[in-house]
């Protein structure tokens, strides 16, 4: 067993508490000797752990600089951002600042010191300078001096969706513009050089690309999901997560929390962990498959933990409304979710119709058909093939959806099994 890991239910696991992911891990440095990686992952799936994993063990020669983008709304901020952050990296910076005064004096402007807020004055008021000369010009400079640098971007979907909102506001056209120089930003690497770029996001980047046609743009990348544990690692999780509190557990306890929970997924792991823990506590209890069994039904579904789930039924209004901005999804995919939430199985044909009658179409097959994959991609629902139906794909999220919102239709589902 390796060393004790804690309970890390805010944010990114790091260092010791990090675990797992050792395949994902070695396919991403694998894949990046080929391609830049689209790593796409849900909330709470431990897509950022991953990230700061690359960033503090780099393998192959790569040397990785991390950005939080999700606050990133223009073309403009992100180039100061990349600036910003390359600043902090002494060996790199210093090899490149002389030229970003030879590009300022080239393009006629004069610029005392490489501070951010000189830089974003100069790219508003210069008539010569703008964003993508001056992203151009960083990239140049670092790929002169680095020959094998990755660029890990965080919340880049959700960067996206910001640029998109902003261009809606001023009815421009610069997320396309910024997509496509992104692009030729990849495509154009000298031979010599592998400046990679990991991106990852919990929000559905290709539905984002669709809404304004350029899903293309990404389609140099390599796309790797970040799914849930394996059985066997879900097991030696739950025992290490016991063990840093110095609990010791038997293979009865094990075999109830992974029946409760279905789909092992690390965050509804540690969140179930956390809840028999406490209550344990709380009540003087020694914890048995029984108690788990209580705690679950009494605690994890209620009110008490509900603000551990409450994000999943938030999110359909702030990211799901007004795609394609013609109707209202957000109503056909609670009725969706609320449904299969009752009946835990419900054929596609039999959810198209709830579909129709939220959305008041007669007749939008490809509408349905973009809902449910939107759905799918960001592990809510999954597809039964043999059936041709939907299911939850969290045994877990469908039990709490039906705790809070399966009585908003008739109850044809009886006790939470």
């Amino acid at each position: 067993m390796s060393n004790k890991i804690r309970l890390t239910q805010g944010p990114p696991a790091k260092g010791d508490d990090f675990f797992d992911r050792e395949k994902v891990i070695q396919e991403i440095w694998d894949r990046l000797e080929c391609s830049s990686i689209l790593l796409a992952a849900p909330r709470r799936f431990g897509k950022t752990s991953i990230m700061l994993q690359l960033r503090d063990n780099p393998k192959n020669g790569f040397t990785p600089l991390f950005f939080d983008i999700e606050h990133v709304e223009s073309p403009e901020e992100f180039i100061l951002e990349l600036i910003g952050e390359i600043q902090k990296n002494k060996d790199i910076w210093n090899k490149i600042k002389s030229g970003f005064f030879s590009f300022f004096k080239a393009a006629g402007e004069r610029i005392e010191e490489i501070e951010i807020s000189s830089i974003r004055i100069k790219l508003r008021e210069a008539k010569d300078v703008d964003w993508k000369d001056l992203g151009k010009q960083l990239i140049k400079l670092i790929t002169e001096n680095e020959k094998r640098l990755l660029f890990i971007l965080d919340e880049f979907p959700e960067m996206i969706k910001l640029m998109i909102e902003r261009d809606r506001e001023r009815n421009t056209d610069e997320t396309k513009i910024f997509l496509g120089w992104f692009r030729k930003i990849r495509l154009t690497m000298p031979e010599d050089v592998k400046l990679r770029f990991l991106v990852g996001g919990s929000i559905c980047l290709e539905h984002l690309l669709g809404q304004i046609n350029c899903i293309a743009k990404i389609n140099d990348m390599d796309k790797i999901k970040v799914g849930p544990f394996s059985d066997e690692k879900a097991v030696t999780f739950i025992q290490e997560l016991f063990a840093s509190d110095e609990i010791g557990i038997n293979d009865g306890i094990l075999k109830a929390i992974l029946e409760h929970i279905g789909t092992p997924i690390p965050y509804f792991i540690q969140i179930i962990v956390k809840a028999l823990q406490t209550e344990s506590r709380n009540l003087k209890r020694s914890i048995t498959p029984e108690f788990v069994k209580e705690v679950y039904e009494n605690y994890l579904l209620g009110t008490d933990y509900k603000s551990f789930f409450r994000h999943y039924y938030l999110r359909l209004k702030e990211y799901y409304a007004g795609i394609d901005g013609k109707k209202d999804i957000v109503a056909a995919a609670k009725s969706i979710l609320t449904e299969i939430s009752i009946l835990e199985k419900v054929p596609k044909t039999q959810l198209y119709q709830l579909y129709l009658d939220d959305t008041h179409q007669s007749r939008d097959a490809e509408g349905f058909g973009e809902l449910m994959s939107l759905l799918e991609n960001e592990f809510y629902l999954e597809y039964v093939p043999e059936d041709e139906s939907y299911r939850f794909f969290s045994k877990l999220l469908m039990d709490w959806w039906y705790r809070h919102f399966g009585m908003l239709k008739n109850d044809r589902r009886g006790k939470v099994k």
